[in-house]
């Protein structure tokens, strides 16, 4: 083991529904932790979005001080920012632009080495139509002394887009121990209320125009039209810019509860994982395309960007996702005849071991 670091985490409180402190949940919680474990001093400053500030302000747990600040509050977050930059040996930001760009300031004005974490393509996120923080967020990164990023994908373009100056890894996002696995699909649709003899077509998660989940509502209908006897199941909330089929062929369950998510993989005949090949699908690395091969569930998957190179050697899972005929026939043949892909996936631990790594290797100076 090598000395322990003070490190400083800069990222917002809520990302994908959750809230990082109480639900433990995700990348967010998980690098921290993982950190923690291994000895090193870890501090949180969290930036809570919300109008109205929820949960605590401050508490140590896990063996990492948590701090949450409301950006409704600027200067008492600044202060707490600049209390915390001063003590540290290294600063990392991660979840949106504004977090990287101010983990990139105070690591400038304190002098202390910066990771910038990108578990997204950030520009894609709605900060970034704000005047001058695309053009800030590209410097930070330029000068940031490393850069981790969610997948292959993202980190070519960010190689690409930005030519840093400091070196560049791929940290993939994975799940806890556990969490994921297969169910008897005849126990799992009777916890959601599903119809026990019906083929059932899952899609969850977004369900926005960004992903492009419009073509395949509308190569569900034409295998409707076509006398295919398939019911769709959506867990999320449609968005009104892209409504779903109506009918007693669409089954709607809202948003589900995260420890339900295992049961719906395992529920329906078939997971769909659409994205379009755009500036958020080409980079995205899905947190549920891990979770649904740990469950070893059959899915089918657009064909872009890690979902593409993840089922490079299984191709018939894949569709093109604005092709009707494409998903159609993705569709009709992993129900015909489920395509075995391969289900492991990595440990956060080992997740974990190569962020350290990392850090020890910013934190001794230039190469």
């Amino acid at each position: 083991m090598g000395q322990s670091l003070r490190i400083l985490f800069l990222f917002k409180r809520y990302y994908m529904g959750k809230d990082v402190i109480a639900d433990r949940y995700g990348r967010l919680f998980q690098f921290p932790y993982q950190l923690a474990r291994r000895g090193h001093q870890v501090s949180c400053l969290l930036s809570d979005y919300h109008l109205k500030s929820s949960g605590p302000g401050s508490l140590t747990r896990d063996e990492i001080n948590w701090k949450s600040a409301p950006v409704s509050r600027p200067d008492r977050w600044l202060a707490e920012a600049r209390n915390a930059a001063r003590d540290c040996d290294v600063i990392i930001g991660s979840s949106d632009c504004l977090q990287v760009c101010m983990a990139s300031y105070l690591a400038k004005k304190f002098g202390k080495p910066c990771l910038l974490d990108l578990y997204d393509n950030y520009e894609s996120f709605g900060l970034a139509k704000i005047p001058l923080v695309k053009s800030y967020y590209a410097k930070a990164i330029r000068r940031a002394g490393a850069t981790s990023c969610i997948g292959d994908e993202l980190r070519g373009m960010v190689e690409r887009r930005y030519s840093p100056t400091g070196f560049t890894l791929t940290l993939n996002s994975t799940i806890a121990e556990n969490q994921f696995f297969p169910v008897d699909r005849a126990a799992a649709r009777e916890a959601l209320g599903l119809p026990a003899d019906s083929v059932l077509v899952g899609l969850c998660g977004g369900l926005m125009s960004i992903r492009g989940v419009g073509y395949f509502y509308r190569a569900v209908q034409e295998l409707w039209r076509e006398g295919v006897d398939i019911k769709l199941v959506l867990a999320g909330t449609p968005h009104a810019s892209e409504p779903p089929p109506q009918g007693e062929n669409t089954i709607l369950l809202g948003n589900l509860a995260f420890d339900q998510m295992n049961t719906f993989y395992n529920a329906v005949n078939l997971n769909v994982l659409q994205y379009l090949d755009n500036e958020f699908g080409k980079y995205c690395y899905p947190q549920k395309l891990e979770e649904i091969i740990a469950t070893g569930a059959p899915l089918v998957s657009a064909s872009v960007g890690e979902m593409r190179r993840r089922f490079s050697e299984t191709p018939s899972v894949l569709f093109q996702p604005e092709d009707i005929s494409s998903i159609k026939a993705a569709v009709l043949r992993q129900l015909d005849s489920p395509t075995r892909y391969d289900t492991s996936t990595q440990t956060w631990d080992a997740v974990g071991q190569k962020l350290e790594s990392a850090l020890y290797r910013l934190n001794s100076g230039p190469d």
